[in-house]
């Protein structure tokens, strides 16, 4: 038991990566449900205010539970030995960001679903503003609270790691990419802190003088904007160091990489303040289209260096390539629908902005996140993850993404708000497609999980890459 509260950086690393594993399950869970309601027209077995309960639990476990832990723990994990450290620079700070950000999502789950909520929050066609039963108001404050603490601790620790303790004979720009962009993502993760800090406050003064609904509308956007995206953000490094690991060869243009992601920091938190100030104004759309053409420059800097590092490169498509060559497309496809979504006239508000947040966040950042799973496992626990298997994982969940959100795609296209329980009977094949689509996604990830646990505990050992 002792050494579960250890302070060096692997064990450390290890709760981490364990914990955004039970959140993906809870997560997961989250969403089938919201599925299984969406399955066919009609309230089927959740009331409205319900059904709100449990997006926002899909969306709020998902960022604080699986992404941030999921990232920090690939950071512990790896940054120390890519930076010439024996451990993070402070050491103990570490293990007390792990543990806050534990305590967190256990008050932030028992304010949730403590007691009945409220209300449903916001209006059709605008989008519904998840709120949590005013009684447990001030719980959730503090889960947030201490999930910004975690953050920024664990943010801190990171960058002061890579630019304070990395050896004295290695320059920063000769660092592996993931370091870098893990130390940009850390600095960012300071500033998201601080923004949650004090919206926290803010949501303590709203749950007295009646504005929770409010409060929730900044907090939604603010996650949906810039948290997920730079909480994902050390997922461009994964995917470079899997390429260039795969390829045999040092990634093309590693610094050119690093510099486009310290340009899509900078442009997430631009859409926040965008969407916060400007909001449904002409000046917001121009703003959004801007920035969504702006955006596509370094996105596709990054992806067509990521082609130049496996150009006529032979390699074996195994499960970490094939989820690393996924998240890459995905992230060329989100460039790309980041550009034209401002220019439909249903898009905002609509379905097609969910579906254009998951294919960036699940099929970029969560794909990106296997592929650095499947590649690094057998350096930590000294065993090969199943090379079947893993490929049968891949699989299913690249079909189950794209069977899941195409279909919201066209459903937002044709009409169809996010955040509602109900919708007309002309949409339920594609409603039910996605249903089904999602079913299988969630399956694909109790085979991953399957497969760490016989890496783990079972399969043969073996100090080469997975296969």
């Amino acid at each position: 038991m002792r050494r579960w509260f250890a302070a060096d950086h692997e064990t450390v690393g290890t709760l981490y990566l364990s914990l955004a594993a039970v959140l993906l399950v809870v997560a997961g869970a989250a969403a089938l449900v919201v599925r299984a309601e969406l399955f066919a027209p009609g309230l089927a077995f959740l009331a409205p205010a319900e059904f709100n309960r449990a997006v926002t639990a899909h969306g709020m476990f998902a960022v604080f539970g699986v992404a941030f832990p999921a990232c920090a723990g690939l950071a512990s994990r790896m940054v120390p030995a890519m930076a010439g450290a024996r451990d993070m620079a402070f050491p103990r700070t570490n293990a007390l960001s792990f543990w806050l950000l534990a305590a967190a999502l256990v008050l932030l789950a028992a304010a949730l679903y403590g007691s009945p909520p409220d209300h449903v929050g916001g209006a059709a066609g605008v989008g519904r503003w998840p709120t949590v039963p005013a009684d447990d108001a001030i719980m959730f404050a503090v889960g947030v609270l201490l999930v910004a603490v975690s953050w920024m601790l664990c943010g801190w620790n990171v960058a002061t790691t890579v630019w304070g303790r990395r050896a004295p004979d290695t320059p920063l720009a000769r660092l592996p990419v993931f370091a870098r962009t893990m130390a940009l993502a850390a600095v960012t993760w300071v500033v998201l802190g601080a923004t949650l800090a004090l919206w926290a406050l803010t949501l303590v003064n709203a749950s007295v003088v009646g504005a929770a609904p409010d409060a929730f509308r900044y907090e939604f956007w603010f996650l949906g904007h810039p948290g997920s995206y730079l909480v994902v953000l050390p997922v461009i490094g994964v995917v470079t160091e899997v390429l260039g690991g795969s390829a045999k060869r040092p990634p093309f243009g590693p610094g050119a990489i690093v510099q486009a992601t310290g340009s899509l920091a900078a442009l997430a938190l631009l859409a926040w303040l965008g969407r916060m100030i400007l909001d449904k104004s002409l000046a917001g759309e121009l703003f959004f289209l801007y920035a969504g053409l702006l955006a596509a420059v370094p996105a596709a800097v990054i992806a067509g260096n990521w082609a130049a590092t496996v150009w006529r490169r032979p390699f074996r498509f195994d499960a970490s390539v094939s989820f690393a060559l996924a998240a890459a497309l995905f992230l060329a496809i989100g460039a790309v629908a980041g550009v034209l979504l401002p220019l439909g006239a249903r898009s905002a508000g609509s379905a097609m902005e969910a579906a254009q947040t998951h294919f960036l966040f699940v099929g970029f950042g969560l794909f990106g996140l296997f592929a650095g799973v499947y590649r690094w496992l057998p350096l930590w626990t000294g065993r090969a993850c199943d090379g079947a298997l893993g490929r049968v994982h891949f699989w299913l969940s690249f079909v189950g993404l794209n069977a899941t959100f195409l279909p919201q795609y066209l459903a937002g296209a044709s009409g169809m708000p996010r955040r509602i329980p109900d919708y007309p009977l002309m949409l339920a094949d594609l409603n039910a497609a996605a249903t089904v689509g999602g079913f299988l996604l969630g399956f694909a990830q109790l085979l991953f999980l399957f497969i760490v646990l016989k890496a783990v505990w079972t399969a043969p050992e073996s100090g080469g890459a997975s296969g």
